[in-house]
């Protein structure tokens, strides 16, 4: 037996690239799909970094063996979740920041389809040699062209910006944010901006300011609720929208953004709460970490209007869908901390909470 085993000891694979594979004459796998059907696109699954770092050994592993191979179809290549680049920064003593030098216009268009880009001016046709801002899968090729640089390439094929580079500094703008050591903090210019926006005057306009506050929603407590005049004027047409309502609720928020709190990072494997809140058009959550028994920080405020169905939910049902939600938006977190919902919060709670909700302008858990 061990004479036969031996003399046979090629038909065994101690490894994947000891595997040779079936010669495709013999067997192939093919799939039964109609020529016309098209390609379904995947949503982008999110998922926190240590699950990020194991999917991607599991990858690695995959395309060593040969198992897989890389597709590079148009507009589909991940782009990265900006909250949680941003959460991986903050809470540092120290940050560089690399700015790239007119970073599109680096990047060669195919000799084929540069004329595709052609525009016309009143002195002649011009194309673009490199590509340009405002092709759909423009920031998608960008971000293939960032990944492999942080890999390999830096310093040998992108010129920075040394006028927007910044080294061992202890707080700086990073994606629209200001960070730092002590967290995440909204940015001045965006601030100063709705401070400084006049009242609509047609609907185009409020839809622009309702824009620049959705943006701020990590920032904000229960912004949909906030947010409802300005919905209910968007709808009605002509220049008579903007109301007392919407004036008043747009002043409770500039004075929630004169004093913004700072949002925190959690610490890996740390216990983090959630208050839930919901109302009859709308439902929130808001998460934070406990430093210390009479400290919370928070680190993430999220808000939804409710669909039509959704209004005639029972308030149980409301509380279970606001927790769904939050879950979905703020998956890294649940994936990678233990999170209890707080209901009816404790004596020793109490002023802790009643701080936390007067400075972050929350109203509380849901009772």
């Amino acid at each position: 037996m061990r004479n036969i085993l031996r003399q046979n000891h090629d038909i065994f694979a101690w490894a994947h690239s000891d595997m040779k594979g079936i010669h495709p004459s013999i067997a192939s796998h093919k799939l039964n799909v109609f020529s016309t059907a098209r390609p379904v696109r995947q949503r982008i699954r999110r998922f926190h970094p240590e699950r990020q770092r194991v999917i991607r050994n599991e990858i690695d592993k995959l395309l060593e063996a040969g198992f897989i191979r890389e597709v590079s179809y148009p507009d589909c290549f991940p782009l990265p979740r900006i909250d949680q680049i941003v959460d991986s920064t903050s809470g540092q003593r120290m940050l560089s920041f690399l700015d790239a030098f007119s970073g599109y216009h680096q990047i060669p268009m195919s000799p084929d389809d540069e004329e595709k880009t052609a525009f016309i001016t009143p002195h002649d046709l011009y194309c673009y040699k490199v590509m340009p801002f405002g092709l759909k899968n423009a920031g998608a090729t960008y971000q293939r062209l960032m990944t492999k640089i942080f890999k390999t390439l830096i310093g040998h094929s992108v010129e920075l910006n040394p006028s927007k580079c910044a080294f061992g500094v202890s707080t700086g703008k990073f994606l629209g944010f200001m960070v730092s050591q002590r967290g995440i903090e909204v940015s001045p210019d965006q601030v100063k901006t709705v401070m400084e926006t006049p009242p609509p005057r047609n609907k185009k306009e409020l839809q622009r300011l309702t824009g620049k506050l959705v943006a701020l929603g990590r920032f904000i407590a229960r912004l949909t609720d906030e947010l409802r005049p300005f919905f209910l004027a968007i709808r009605k047409d002509g220049e008579h929208g903007w109301t007392d309502s919407c004036q008043n609720a747009l002043e409770r928020i500039k004075q929630c953004l004169m004093q913004p709190p700072i949002l925190s990072s959690p610490i890996p494997k740390e216990k983090l709460y959630m208050y839930l809140a919901v109302s009859e058009w709308a439902i929130s959550a808001v998460l934070f970490r406990c430093p210390s028994p009479k400290e919370q920080k928070p680190i993430y405020y999220v808000s939804r209007a409710l669909a039509d169905v959704e209004t005639r939910y029972s308030k149980m049902e409301l509380t279970a869908l606001a927790l769904r939600s939050a879950a979905q938006r703020l998956r890294p977190y649940f994936q990678a901390h233990p999170v209890i919902v707080v209901n009816r919060p404790t004596p020793s709670q109490h002023s802790a909470q009643t701080r936390f909700n007067r400075e972050n302008a929350c109203n509380g858990p849901l009772n």
